[in-house]
Formats: structure tokens, C-alpha cells, sequence
């Protein structure tokens, strides 16, 4: 119980947020490369389709990932 009674710096959560975002977004941006034009990951990518509409970090690239 004492770790849920414990302060957390916001500032810190913010920049380990930030951190993360970025990542997503720069592999959202690689996935959606690859799936241009190539149906052998675009298969791939749709039977793993669950998974990837588990990310809610970046719902926005993802969505222009999967449009490709």
C-alpha cells in the first residue's frame, strides 16, 4: 500500500510518455512502408490484426499504417 500512497513526478511520466510515442510513431511509419505494395506482410499484418489495435498510444498512425 505504501507505493500507492507514494508522489509521482508528472513531469517524469510525461517525457517517458513522449519517449514511447515516438517510437510507436517511427514504427508505425516503418509497417507502413513495408506494407505498401506487398502482399506477403500485408497478410501478416492482417492476421495480427488484434494485436495491433491493442496500441492506443498513436491511433492516428497507426490508422495511416493500416490504410496502406
Amino acid at each position: 500500500m505504501d507505493i500507492l500512497s507514494q508522489e509521482i513526478d508528472s513531469t517524469l511520466l510525461v517525457e517517458q510518455y513522449q519517449g514511447m510515442e515516438q517510437v510507436f510513431k517511427k514504427i508505425l511509419k516503418l509497417l507502413g512502408l513495408l506494407i505498401r505494395e506487398n502482399r506477403g506482410v500485408q497478410e501478416t499484418i492482417f492476421l495480427n490484426l488484434d494485436r495491433l489495435l491493442d496500441v492506443s498510444i498513436v491511433r492516428s498512425d497507426l490508422a495511416l499504417a493500416l490504410k496502406e
